[in-house]
């Protein structure tokens, strides 16, 4: 049995110790370290913006530095802010002129797909009450709701259709944020919470593959699970009946294609 140090002589002495009053002369104890001040003197802009060096931030601002300015990748400050997910800093850029909706970087994306991407809600509400259009596409062709599914930032997906995002919307390949949600992500959300807020299983891509077709093809069980039993309602749709996804359909529910 575990003893500590005081425990163990008290023992061995025969008696009987009180080791919460007694033995605190013998525990180490880590020396209070005063709270350092970081020096963000020396940040430029965007490293201040980065780490969220509100102050420096500031001072750079007042001090001329064009909130719009972009840096060496034409990505503006709003963006690394929003990555970063510096509410503080982002309404400030905000108040200050920035535009919500810039185009920057390799993908050619706005603040609010790069928040998108992390999965920060909070600098996505700032952003769209601030303007951001939601339904920009980057240079992959998506918008904010099919990077939401296809990182399963449940919450965000939901806010999105909340806000007016048709949740199925497609991408340039013509898929939709539930086909992305059952290709990417093994859990039950967001695949369950599309479908619950009117995303449908029947829509097909420009290859005529549905959400269920491409959960088998990722052999996503959970997925498949949740879009069979949507198929009981749809299963009629001539999407369902060829390949792969018929033969499930028939195993499952004992259907023949007479067609």
């Amino acid at each position: 049995m575990y003893q500590n140090a005081c425990g163990a002589a008290a023992a061995s002495a025969g008696g009987c110790v009180e080791t919460d009053k007694e033995c605190h002369g013998l525990i180490s104890k880590e020396p209070l370290v005063p709270t350092v001040e970081h020096d963000y003197s020396g940040f430029d802009i965007v490293k201040a913006t980065q780490y969220g060096a509100f102050s420096r931030v500031k001072e750079l601002i007042e001090g001329g530095h064009n909130v719009n300015e972009r840096d060496a990748e034409n990505v503006t400050l709003l963006h690394w802010a929003a990555i970063n997910n510096r509410k503080e800093i982002m309404l400030y850029f905000i108040d200050k002129g920035s535009e919500v909706d810039a185009i920057g970087g390799e993908l050619n994306a706005t603040p609010l797909h790069w928040a998108t991407r992390q999965g920060h809600l909070e600098a996505a509400v700032i952003l769209m009450n601030s303007g951001a259009d939601p339904d920009l596409r980057d240079a992959e062709g998506c918008s904010c709701i099919h990077l939401a599914a296809q990182f399963g930032h449940t919450a965000l997906v939901a806010y999105f259709v909340a806000r007016g995002v048709n949740p199925d919307c497609t991408d340039r390949a013509g898929m939709t944020p539930l086909m992305w949600a059952v290709w990417k992500i093994c859990s039950l959300d967001p695949t369950r919470l599309l479908i619950t807020l009117g995303a449908s299983p029947n829509v097909t891509d420009q290859q005529g593959n549905t959400a269920l077709h491409w959960a088998i093809l990722a052999r996503n069980t959970t997925a498949i699970s949740t879009l069979i039993l949507q198929v009981r309602l749809w299963f009629i749709s001539p999407a369902y009946r060829r390949g792969s996804i018929a033969i499930v359909i028939n195993v499952l529910f004992g259907l023949h294609d007479n067609q």
